[in-house]
């Protein structure tokens, strides 16, 4: 094997927010020259105008064409989808155009929507099937999804995945001297209804009306942002502080003085701050969606709480803060794990490792 990157990978540019920006954000530095080179997909289903898209769509497709045609070096190329209509779609067409160009394809999917996942059926499923069947390895971040995939006869290696924190980010957090004066919750995700913001005040208030010496941190932007303070201000709900879109050592405080991390997300990939609460140190109070059933050990390291109601999560938001045998729980398993496994070298290695064994 010669010096030059070996390893194609599909995802969107890394300066941009997302999940999927992030993590290859993350494992850049990780990747060594001679292993990968990212090909940066400009149609996303970010982009507002359908015409716009469809020709971003297009010069994307004639683009990893040319790339692959002209480049023997690449022996694998590895595709990043989500379980949604155009992702699949996108994707789907670029491990086409791998196996087309005889390469050997690593699909890793970074969402996986039960939702979406009912409706491939009937027609949609035998596409999907005769399409990403093609594949020589599948990544993703559930139990659940390995086995569908293996329920409809995906008979490659499906290996499950996390994503991934960034190198030093652990010995960071240990910079930082926690503030010890008061409990503090942390959300810290985009504001929306569906990641369960609202659950969260509500239950928040009535920490407060039960006389428990709390406060509430929100750090992200969102669509329902203005909706939360507004509810906020006109619930009288003390001590809540939003601090929008954080990042650098603004976040790094966030964990530095949070005591538990709070997430009521109705559906979930598995979201990186997850792993970096996790990572230092954090009890995690979540629901049991997506990957985080993977990493979430309940009562061990947080707590998976089926209910949507604000009434439950204010009883597991007392346990987690007050109650000394949760706490003895939690400070068990956190000195007796790894806070650094999470992180995007040990990451990479595992996918260098998934390129090798399908060369």
């Amino acid at each position: 094997m010669n010096n030059k990157p070996f390893v194609l990978i599909t995802c969107p540019k890394t300066q941009l927010l997302g999940g999927v920006a992030n993590f290859y954000r993350s494992l850049k530095t990780s990747f060594s020259h001679n292993v990968a080179t990212y090909f940066f997909i400009n149609a996303t289903s970010d982009n507002g105008f359908v015409l716009i898209k469809a020709i971003k769509f297009v010069c994307d497709n004639i683009k990893l064409l040319i790339v692959l045609v002209t480049n023997f070096n690449y022996k694998v190329v590895h595709v990043n989808p989500s379980l949604a209509l155009f992702s699949v779609f996108r994707d789907g067409l670029f491990l086409l155009i791998a196996k087309l160009c005889r390469r050997r394809v690593i699909v890793f999917f970074h969402g996986w929507n039960p939702e979406a996942q009912n409706k491939i059926v009937g027609m949609y499923l035998h596409i999907f099937c005769l399409i990403f069947r093609k594949s020589d390895t599948i990544c993703v971040l559930t139990q659940d999804a390995k086995k569908w995939l293996q329920d409809n006869n995906f008979n490659m290696p499906i290996v499950i995945l996390t994503t991934a924190i960034d190198d030093g980010f652990v010995d960071s957090i240990k910079s930082f001297k926690k503030d010890q004066t008061k409990h503090n919750i942390l959300f810290l995700a985009r504001v929306e209804k569906e990641k369960g913001i609202f659950i969260l005040l509500e239950a928040y208030k009535l920490l407060l009306d039960n006389k428990i010496d709390v406060t509430l941190t929100v750090a992200g932007d969102g669509t329902a942002l203005d909706l939360a303070k507004k509810f906020v201000s006109t619930h009288n709900i003390k001590n809540v502080n939003f601090l929008g879109y954080v990042r650098g050592d603004d976040k790094i405080r966030c964990y530095a003085n949070a005591n538990v991390y709070c997430l009521p997300t109705f559906t979930e990939g598995l979201p990186i701050t997850v792993l970096e609460a996790i990572s230092c140190g954090i009890p995690v109070l979540t629901r049991p969606v997506g990957g985080l059933p993977q990493v979430i050990m309940d009562g061990k390291n947080g707590f998976l709480i089926e209910s949507l109601s604000s009434q439950v999560w204010f009883k597991y938001l007392q346990n987690a803060l007050l109650n000394d045998q949760c706490k003895s729980s939690f400070l068990s398993y956190f000195s007796s794990v790894d806070p650094y496994q999470y992180e995007a070298k040990f990451i990479a290695q595992k996918l260098i490792k998934l390129y090798q064994n399908i060369m």
